[in-house]
């Protein structure tokens, strides 16, 4: 999310506001819309929001389908997940929503984790 937003780790938290605004904006043209994505993607760049709360899950998902159809929808899109073995119910469950969300567009997924882990 960093990198399409091109977000650095040394960016303040200003910039990295201003980033993330700007790449959602380029994939949602409806300005509401577009407002409501970034505010759910906060937490994937590092940044604290209304967006962070467990109880918004259920409102962070679709912004993420959202985001990723987006792109999907400029040019195909190949999604790495890494080290799924540490991740815990929550991230399993995003990761499969997502996953599913967007079996329909011009995507590639990528999913590793270690040898011999279920």
């Amino acid at each position: 999310m960093k990198a399409q937003a091109g977000i650095l780790e040394s960016d303040g938290a200003g910039q990295a506001e201003q980033k993330l605004r700007s790449s959602v904006a380029k994939l949602v043209s409806e300005t509401h819309e577009a407002r409501w994505v970034a505010e759910q993607l906060r937490p994937l760049v590092g940044l604290a929001g209304e967006g962070a709360s467990v109880e918004r899950a259920g409102e962070a998902f679709p912004a993420w389908r959202r985001f990723l159809e987006g792109l999907a929808d400029l040019r195909p899109l190949v999604l790495v997940l890494e080290d799924l073995h540490w991740a815990d119910a929550a991230t399993l469950a995003a990761t499969s929503f997502l996953l599913r969300a967007v079996r329909d567009q011009r995507t590639m997924k990528i999913v590793l984790y270690p040898d011999g882990v279920p």
